[in-house]
């Protein structure tokens, strides 16, 4: 579990990051999100000690970061970077194997451990003995997240991860992001500039402007109960396409009639309206409280535009 309290950085006088607190823990993934210079990653790199902080303190597992040596710290760290890091001179299995090796484990238990988590991001094995400059931009970033993990770190910082891949990369990465956090079990903390990518990944949100918390809690307080114009202007330009990452499938349940003897694909009543149509399916059947519901593919969409102004009133709490 991560604790950040109070946490204060200042350069020439000037807050970076100002009386900041939060908390994270182990299987949840804390997004920073904020305008450019809000301190986002200036407040990763305090967590690792890659900078000092002017005050306030940092927990790590109910210790401290300054009991021991910052080098020490961040080998019980997992860090993952926009830019990737891999040391061009080693192979694959050489950059995911750096931690465990500083920390004397056999080789038997590095190769070990290098494969399992080849598996886990999706690499053939057959690229263990590949150089960096041979992989393309989405594998960089899978090995640069499997280093980040080859020591079991419970803590994970990701700054920007996916910010330099193509879409379609990024998009694909991201989704399988939230296959992987479910099996991590690890506290992770992740900045973004993307609004959409914060939604979808997060399962808090802490807004940061001039270095100073503005809204933390779920996505859906920040979009349906903000706490002050910043918030709301903040997300203003993405509202349509956040309510889709926010309303789920059982929101529309008042909406639509039950249907008993559906064909149609069975998915979680849980997932949300983007989630569903990531899904590739003419026809989906879930169950919520007892009733069972299908909706064409495009009615799902329809049934939220036709009713989405009661749908969020309900949301907020209004209705």
């Amino acid at each position: 579990m991560l604790v950040v309290k109070n946490l204060i950085k200042q350069y020439h006088g000037r807050p970076v990051v100002d009386n900041l607190s939060f908390s994270v823990a182990k299987g949840e993934v804390l997004v920073l999100l904020g305008t450019s210079g809000s301190g986002k990653s200036t407040t990763l790199r305090l967590i690792n000690r890659l900078i000092e902080k002017d005050a306030g303190k940092i927990m790590v597992d109910g210790e401290d970061i300054e009991a021991s040596a910052p080098y020490m710290l961040r080998r019980k760290i997992g860090y993952v970077i926009q830019n990737i890091g891999l040391f061009p001179h080693h192979t694959v299995a050489q950059n995911i194997g750096t931690v465990p090796k500083l920390l004397s484990w056999s080789h038997h238990r590095i190769n070990t451990k290098v494969t399992d988590l080849l598996r886990q991001v999706n690499l053939p094995l057959t690229l263990a003995d590949s150089m960096p400059h041979e992989l393309s931009g989405g594998q960089q970033q899978r090995v640069g997240i499997a280093r980040a993990l080859a020591a079991d770190p419970s803590l994970m910082l990701m700054d920007e991860p996916f910010g330099a891949l193509d879409p379609i990369t990024r998009h694909q990465l991201q989704t399988e992001f939230t296959q992987w956090k479910k099996q991590l079990n690890k506290a992770i903390v992740l900045v973004t500039h993307d609004v959409v990518e914060a939604f979808q990944l997060g399962d808090n949100i802490c807004l940061l402007d001039q270095g100073r918390v503005q809204q933390l809690g779920k996505p859906k307080d920040l979009l349906f109960k903000p706490a002050n114009s910043f918030v709301t202007t903040f997300f203003d330009l993405h509202r349509e396409q956040l309510d889709l990452h926010i309303i789920k499938l059982f929101n529309l349940c008042p909406y639509i009639e039950s249907a008993m003897d559906s064909q149609g694909l069975l998915v979680n009543a849980d997932i949300t309206i983007a989630e569903c149509m990531a899904i590739r399916a003419d026809l989906f059947q879930f169950t919520y409280q007892e009733q069972t519901y299908s909706l064409l593919r495009d009615e799902v969409l329809s049934v939220y535009y036709a009713n989405r102004s009661s749908i969020k009133r309900q949301l907020n709490g209004t209705a």
